[in-house]
């Protein structure tokens, strides 16, 4: 592996490294400083505690009003880019994420609300131009195109099962000054075609316990996976699979108390179910038919629902059905 000479003289000398360091420091403190600034944090604040936009007023004006939200990026911009003159190594102190087409720069973040700049570039299409699902996630966002333009498309869920649901969608286009909101988990939006570059700020809120995202199939609605939005909640479910890949027989005990706690996260529940099956089909149709006898359980339906399943592409698994 080759490494430039100016990389391999940061990685070596703790004095520059400092010097670095402390010229992007300098440069997020001048932009903390600005009155605009401090407002915004301030209302962010309360945002994130749950407060009505319409009770933050610059901030809502931060997202509705493009002359504002430009001004506002400038502020940002102008130090962080003077920073990198000076030291084109350095690192922006700020959370950010880099994927194939996006960019995203975390600018503010106060309780469950954030602020932040995303980019979009234009990329090849290498599958269906139009989207085959969509992830519908608990988050209320509110966005504003700085710059650029695209084409876009804004699905909503309506009423329908867990296993699936009837979606509507509206294709749009995006140019400069449009304000895009999505209310909550039954409402997403897709950015399908960026004509050279586009340039967002969004504010968005999640609850403190948000409801799992559930990706659905946009030719008819059906439910493809979910994911819980609660990271505690990721951690166990991931804890699950672990165990389960493990074929650690010995946990059969504490996944079937984890599947009948009605306290727990209900993704949760259904992965120890999942992985009692996996593990021992007595054991995990038992587990089914316990659920599908509790109508006043969450799970009841989902269980019920697989237990048939399993018995119409599985019919040899009757010999292991619990009668309750």
């Amino acid at each position: 592996m080759q490494t430039h000479f100016d990389i391999a003289a940061l990685r070596s000398d703790p004095a520059l490294q400092r010097r670095v360091r402390s010229r992007m420091s300098r440069a997020a403190d001048e932009w903390r400083d600005q009155g605009i600034v401090q407002t915004i944090a301030a209302e962010l604040q309360g945002y994130g505690s749950g407060c009505d936009l319409s009770d933050c007023q610059s901030l809502g004006e931060l997202t509705t009003e493009r002359a504002v939200a430009t001004s506002f990026a400038d502020a940002w911009l102008k130090p962080m880019l003077h920073a990198l003159q000076d030291e084109p190594l350095a690192e922006v102190q700020h959370r950010y994420r880099c994927s194939d087409g996006l960019t995203s720069v975390q600018l503010m973040q106060s309780g469950e609300a954030t602020l932040s700049l995303l980019a979009y570039e234009r990329r090849d299409q290498s599958g269906p131009e139009e989207p085959q699902t969509a992830l519908f996630s608990d988050r209320e966002s509110r966005e504003i195109v700085l710059s650029g333009s695209a084409r876009s498309v804004l699905h909503r869920r309506e009423n329908g099962t867990s296993a699936e649901s009837k979606i509507a969608t509206i294709h749009a286009d995006w140019r400069e000054g449009c304000v895009i909101v999505m209310t909550g988990l039954h409402e997403t939006r897709q950015v399908l075609d960026v004509r050279g570059s586009l340039v967002l700020l969004q504010l968005s809120r999640t609850p403190r316990r948000p409801r799992s995202s559930r990706e659905f199939r946009l030719a008819d609605g059906a439910l493809m996976r979910s994911v819980s939005g609660d990271k505690s909640a990721s951690e166990k479910q991931m804890a699950l699979a672990v165990i389960g890949a493990m074929h650690h027989g010995l946990a059969l005990d504490l996944m079937a108390d984890r599947a009948r706690d009605q306290n727990e996260d209900a993704d949760v529940r259904w992965e120890a179910v999942r992985q009692t099956l996996a593990l021992n089909t007595q054991r995990g149709m038992d587990l089914l038919a316990e659920l599908r006898a509790s109508p006043r359980d969450q799970l009841a339906r989902p269980a019920a629902d697989l237990e048939q399943h399993l018995f119409h592409t599985k019919p040899k698994l009757e010999e292991f059905s619990c009668r309750i």
